[in-house]
Parts: C-alpha cells; structure tokens; sequence
C-alpha cells in the first residue's frame, strides 16, 4: 500500500475537483478571491461548472472500508503521530479494543480487564446485548461527528437523560412603562413556552473484515476505523433529517428546515421557477432574505447553509456595481465561503443544482444556534455487534445506537430562498 494514502483519497470526483480548484487559488492568491481580475474569476467559476458535471457517488466512495482501514494502519505502523477523534491513541486503543472483543477476538477479551479506559464499560439493558459506552469514550464518538455534521456543529446542544427531552424557551420579556413621580408601574408579566422534543434511537453501523480483529497492533487503527465510519453516518443521518426530514417514519419524524416554513422566507417571482434563473437573476433576493431576519438572529452565528453546487453558482453572479455577490477567503486553515458578507456553510445533504424544481427551497440564511435545537442522551451511547448479518463475506458488522432528536426552537431565526410556483 503506497505510504502517500490518506482519506483525501476517498473524495469523490467531484470533492477531488474542488479541492483541487481551491488549491490553484489559494495559489494564485493569499486573500480573496474577489482581487482577481474578472477574467480570472470567471475563468474559475467556469471550471466549477465543469467539476459539477464529474460523478459524486458518495455511496460508492464510503463502501470503500478495507482501503481506508489499511491507510489508518499503515500510518501508525510507521509510528506516525496519533491523529483519530479520540483524546489520544490510548483511548484509540482501548476503542479498538472493546470493538474487537465484541467481535470476539480472544486477546481482545483478555485485555478487557486490564484497560482502565474501559473500566467503567457495562452491558446494556434489554434483549439486544451489547455494552454502553464508557464516559471517556463517548466524545470520541460525538466529536467526530460534529466534524463531520453541519447541524452538528452549529445548532445548540441539551443534554437529555431519557426517551424525550423539553427546555424552557423565552417567549416575551419585560414591559417599560412611564409612570410619574410617586405612581406604582405597572406590573410586567415575563412569559415562557417550552421546546419537545421525542428523542429517537439513531443506529449506524460498520463493517469489518475478521482479520481486522485479529491482532493488538491494530487496536488503534481499528478504533479509529470504527470510530469515523460511525461518527460520519450519524452526522450524515443527523444532517438529513435536521435540514431536509419531511417528518415521516424514514428521517426519524423529523421535518428539516429546507421542508418547514421559516420567519424569514423569500419565494422567488413568477418566471424564476429554477435554481439558476433565481440565482442569475439578481441579488435582491438575498437582500430580501437578509433583511427579513430579525435583529436577534443577525449575529456571528448566522450564516447560509446550502449544496457546493450553489455556492459556485453564485460565485459567477454580480451586483449591480459588477462586484461578485459570493468570495472565498483563502486565510486562516481552510477556505471560508462567503455570500452577500455572512459565511456560507456546505452541505452535502442541501439540494443541489441539478435538483431544480418550482416551489424549491435552494437555501437557507439561519441562526441554528438560536433557532435549532439538538438534544441527545449521553448516557445511552451503546455498541453491539453481530457476526451473521455479514457472516457468508467474512465481516463482522457493528452497530452505533444513540438516543437524540432535533427541534427547530424559533422559526424566526431563519428563512429560505424558494424558486416560483409554475
């Protein structure tokens, strides 16, 4: 195995186009991409046009698990720092070990008594088997998936210690009066509602082949296999769900913000009934949408959420003054995504250009912070595992279960951007 592999090379064709596209920008320039010349800049949304077209099979991409396992392995047999979504490799370890003992490598029972990282594992309750996972790993976990999940990252988080889950919301504060000297004000009734939320048990598993199990050496790698094959499913389900759940039994009950009808909704005008023609057609729509949002919401948590695709859409539109409308800033870690000045967040689940239709959210401008709810039960974070749902290819599956739902708190704090009925 070549020891240059990473997981940039399980990107899709398309993830493998813009990355390489940003790439040659950030090479080009170490700011903005708004202080290249205008040719330059066209030249490059052109070449964004043209990565769209390449295959995005995500699904094809991800059922890759050998390779990226023997990538994970080869890094730390070469000694390579530890990198993984947990704490530091000796909870990689004791991970990787608890996975394989589930499995039932023999070593991987034996070492069970002796890590004090998996001191506190127990069994879980009722038929299905299984351990919960210790207080230490569960980060690991959760971690990871905010890394990969956008709603994950910027929605605020409660903590939830049964099967359903409810916060005390503020829905209208104090009341000034004028009283003149020596008069009693009146008085000013506070008033509050309540958020609900019926947690659902998300499970995501993972397949691994026998031999995967079969030695120390690779407890780590193993943890970490497992650990982001997990983590990236949940937030993939989460990010569904959360943005575009049309509340049925298949997205956990949930309706998504890019299905639900938010404060600050924008649709588009008759003949605008694609995504293209209300994104060409001018930047007033956004405008409309930006200032539709109260002033409550407008603060460094607000931000555009939507596919790639649109955002390099709307890296090639102009105002009126011929400014583009949409920058990449190239400072900092990462590239930030910038549209009409607030940061624009991909995400994968958003639809995309090619889903153009009449009635269409396109987009999302909100403050998940301030409007969305993810509420989730630490405590009954549970790993199983079963030797015969994959038992004629050699593999061993094991499954993720954890308790949590999401609640759009305050449909004020967001809008959407809909293309024209026909």
């Amino acid at each position: 195995m070549p020891s240059t592999m990473t997981r940039d090379t399980f990107q899709t064709a398309q993830e493998r186009g813009f990355a390489d596209l940003l790439k040659e920008l950030i090479a080009k320039i170490n700011t903005r991409f708004s202080d290249l010349e205008q040719k330059t800049q066209e030249k490059f949304t052109q070449a964004a046009r043209e990565v769209e077209k390449l295959d995005d099979d995500v699904n094809r991409v991800r059922s890759q698990y050998a390779e990226r396992f023997h990538a994970l392995a080869e890094h730390h047999h070469r000694g390579g720092d530890y990198r993984g979504p947990f704490a530091d490799a000796q909870q990689a370890r004791a991970f990787g070990t608890l996975v394989a003992a589930l499995g039932g490598a023999p070593w991987a029972r034996e070492a069970l008594a002796d890590d004090r990282h998996l001191a506190a594992v127990q069994g879980m309750p009722g038929s299905s088997g299984g351990f919960l996972l210790p207080e230490g790993l569960v980060p690991g976990i959760i971690n990871n998936a905010e890394k990969h999940g956008v709603f994950e990252r910027n929605a605020r988080k409660w903590p939830a210690a049964g099967e359903s889950a409810s916060r005390v919301t503020r829905t209208s504060g104090a009341t000034v009066y004028y009283p003149d000297y020596g008069v009693v004000p009146s008085e000013s009734t506070l008033s509050f509602g309540r958020v609900r939320v019926e947690l659902t048990k998300y499970a995501a598993y993972a397949a691994a082949d026998r031999w995967m199990l079969s030695s120390p050496a690779l407890a780590i790698p193993l943890g970490n296999y497992i650990a982001e094959e997990l983590a990236y499913a949940a937030a993939l389900a989460m990010d569904t769900n959360a943005f575009m759940g049309t509340g049925g039994a298949t997205h956990a009950k949930t309706t998504g913000l890019f299905k639900s009808a938010g404060g600050a909704d924008v649709t588009a005008d008759s003949g605008h009934n694609t995504f293209e023609e209300v994104i060409d057609a001018n930047v007033s729509y956004l405008s409309k949408l930006i200032g539709n949002l109260p002033d409550s919401a407008d603060d460094e948590n607000c931000k555009f959420y939507l596919h790639r695709s649109i955002f390099w859409r709307y890296l090639g539109a102009r105002d009126s003054a011929n400014r583009p409308i949409a920058d990449i800033i190239t400072k900092g870690e990462r590239p930030q995504r910038v549209l009409m000045g607030y940061p624009a967040e991909v995400a994968q689940v958003a639809p995309k250009l090619a889903d153009s239709a009449e009635s269409t959210a396109l987009l999302i401008l909100a403050n998940l912070m301030r409007g969305a709810d993810l509420h989730r039960n630490e405590n009954a974070v549970g790993l199983l595992v079963s030797e015969h749902v994959k038992m004629l290819e050699g593999q061993v599956v094991f499954l993720l279960e954890m308790l949590q739902g999401t609640a759009i708190a305050d449909a004020t704090m967001y809008g959407r951007l809909l293309t024209a009925a026909a």
